[in-house]
């Protein structure tokens, strides 16, 4: 081993470099984005660039860019160590320590205070208020705890400071954020109650994190109420209690490279507003509103437990679906950020994930004009054991969730069929994929839901991947006349 890295060390940094790239790989977010969501979704057995950082201070610092390459901010860490901690909202630095020129006690509400009162949405008593903050000094040994607004801006504060200072705000092209609970309250259905301090600290964060970098590819895991405040959403709750087993949803975001780095106007953060004005849809300061996503990819995770309940079928999710969908109505594009742009104006690609999802909800009509190619998957994945195990399938009874996905793909193949397409319908779409197509059990029955998908207009080119090949039929004395 010693005599392997003295050869590499006597390479210029540049070929060392090199050499190190050969072990870049994809993140386990992306390899990783269809299962079930999941806290593992970002977790790697295997990791040798980070064990080539661990060698020498010379490889830490040639390897550093790829290892930010990625990046993930998991809010909900255990305190750090070796750091001093907050007195008063008990939080330590994860890539800093504590300001010097401030006291321990204060160090973090006055960098608060002031980055507030300069640039951002919230106001600084906004953050004590709203919160039950505990002292580390508190009665009976109370663990030290701090809501949202107050974590969300030291962690990321924290890393952006260490971005700038290793110089890392071009290496970084994805973001993953992970949270596993913001709050045990519930987000209101409809535009919700103004002390609702999540939606200007979710508008918040992103404001602070793309005015420094601009990931090409950003992601949220996070469960489904918290995922609509981070995406400053109004979401549906009223039968959320139904829906027991979505532990976490995920949510891909992301920009075409052309176009990363390509806002011809800066946006003025500070006069977006934080909430969404009506149900569905999203706010202003939305991050589905802050860039030109060209991709959409939503894994909503299981419905099994939602079976087991009196009429299933008229309940929906805490799902973000709804305004995706909104985004493709007249009323939802009328909504603008920059001059001439509405939300998802940019989307070319939707790939929805989930386990047995109800066919009513899965019902993507209004994006079909849109975009290129729609990509879903609605059974649960084999190597998953999920049907399996008893206590994840509950009451449910499996004839129906089969009836269900059976259902969907019914829908989309008649709203798809070679007979129904034409150029003044879907301009746009391409492509078509199936991504269940893989599950043996359910095979022959696809494939005769796909019938209506046939040439001139389709073509399977690999098992569930249909193309376009003509933007309609050609129908015998229309098509031929000269």
């Amino acid at each position: 081993m010693n005599k392997a890295m003295s050869r590499i060390d006597s390479l210029p940094e540049e070929l060392q470099l090199q050499i190190f790239q050969q072990l870049d790989s994809l993140p386990p977010s992306e390899l990783k984005a269809r299962q079930e969501p999941s806290l593992q979704v970002i977790r790697s057995a295997q990791h040798p660039l980070k064990d080539l950082s661990r060698v020498s201070k010379r490889w830490r610092r040639i390897v550093l860019p790829l290892l930010f390459k990625h990046a993930c901010l998991r809010f909900g860490n255990p305190e750090p160590t070796g750091h001093e901690i907050c007195t008063i909202c008990g939080l330590g630095s994860y890539f800093r320590p504590i300001h010097p020129q401030f006291s321990k006690a204060e160090s973090c509400h006055v960098e608060i205070a002031s980055a507030i009162s300069k640039q951002s949405t919230l106001q600084p008593s906004n953050l004590v208020s709203t919160s039950s903050i505990v002292h580390p000094q508190g009665q009976a040994g109370e663990a030290a705890t701090a809501p949202f607004a107050l974590r969300s801006y030291h962690e990321v504060q924290d890393l952006l400071a260490f971005v700038r200072k290793e110089r890392l705000v071009l290496s970084i092209t994805s973001f993953v954020l992970l949270i596993e609970q913001l709050e045990a309250e519930k987000a209101s259905r409809y535009p919700p109650r103004p002390r609702d301090w999540r939606y200007p600290a979710a508008a918040d964060l992103w404001q602070q994190l793309l005015s420094v970098v601009d990931p090409e590819r950003i992601c949220i895991l996070a469960p489904p109420i918290d995922l609509a405040c981070l995406t400053n959403a109004a979401i549906d709750t009223v039968g959320d209690w139904a829906f027991s087993d979505m532990a976490f949803h995920f949510l891909e975001l992301r920009q075409d490279s052309s176009m990363s780095h390509t806002l011809t106007e800066p946006v003025d953060y500070k006069a977006l507003a934080p909430f969404p004005g009506q149900f569905p849809g999203f706010a202003a300061s939305s991050l589905i509103r802050l860039r030109p996503w060209a991709h959409v990819s939503l894994n909503e995770g299981s419905f099994l437990k939602a079976y087991g309940t009196y009429e299933y079928f008229e309940r929906g999710p805490p799902s973000l679906v709804y305004s995706i969908n909104h985004c493709f109505t007249p009323l939802g594009r009328s909504y603008q950020l920059i001059p001439g742009t509405w939300p998802l104006s940019a989307l070319r690609t939707f790939t929805y994930t989930a386990i047995f999802p109800f066919s009513n909800h899965v019902d993507f009509k209004q994006m079909l004009p849109y975009i290129e190619e729609l990509d879903v998957r609605f059974a649960p994945d084999v190597e998953s054991g999920i049907l399996d195990d008893r206590q994840r399938i509950g009451r449910a009874q499996l004839q129906d969730c089969w009836q269900e996905l059976t259902s969907a793909y019914y829908a989309l193949c008649a709203v798809l069929s070679t007979h129904r397409m034409s150029e003044a319908i879907f301009p746009k779409l391409k492509k078509f994929v199936c991504g269940d197509s893989r599950v043996e059990g359910i095979r022959e029955d696809l494939e005769e839901l796909f019938t209506p998908l046939h040439l001139p207009v389709w073509a399977e080119m690999r098992p569930g991947v249909f193309e376009r090949l003509a933007m309609s039929p050609r129908l015998p004395g229309i098509n031929d006349q000269v």
